[in-house]
C-alpha cells in the first residue's frame, strides 16, 4: 500500500508544481499582451503625428507652388494629363465611328 501511497503524493505534487507553471505562464502571456497594446497604441499615435506632419508639409508644398504662380512642374503635370485626355477622347470618337460604319 505504501508505494501507491507515495506515488499519488508524488503525481499530486507534479500536478500541482505544472498548475502554478501555467498560471504563472498565462500571467505571463496577460502581460505580453497588454505589452503589445500599449506598443500598438504607441505605434498609432507615431504613425498619426507622422501624418499629420506628412500633410502639413504637403499643404506647405501646394502653397509654394501656388505663390510661384503654378511652377513649371505644376504646369506640366496639367499639360501631361490635358494630353491624356484628348487622346482617350480621340479614342473614342475612332470607336464610335467603328460603330457607325458598321
Amino acid at each position: 500500500g505504501n508505494i501507491s501511497e507515495a506515488k499519488v503524493v508524488h503525481a499530486a505534487k507534479t500536478a500541482e508544481a505544472h498548475i502554478e507553471v501555467a498560471s504563472d505562464a498565462k500571467r505571463e502571456v496577460k502581460k505580453a499582451e497588454k505589452d503589445v497594446k500599449a506598443l500598438e497604441a504607441e505605434l498609432a499615435r507615431y504613425k498619426a503625428i507622422v501624418l499629420e506632419q506628412r500633410s502639413k508639409q504637403m499643404a506647405t508644398i501646394v502653397q509654394k507652388m501656388q505663390l510661384m504662380g503654378l511652377s513649371a512642374a505644376f504646369s506640366t503635370w496639367k499639360g501631361h494629363r490635358y494630353k491624356e485626355a484628348a487622346k482617350k477622347q480621340e479614342e473614342e470618337k475612332e470607336v464610335l465611328q467603328q460603330r457607325v460604319e458598321k
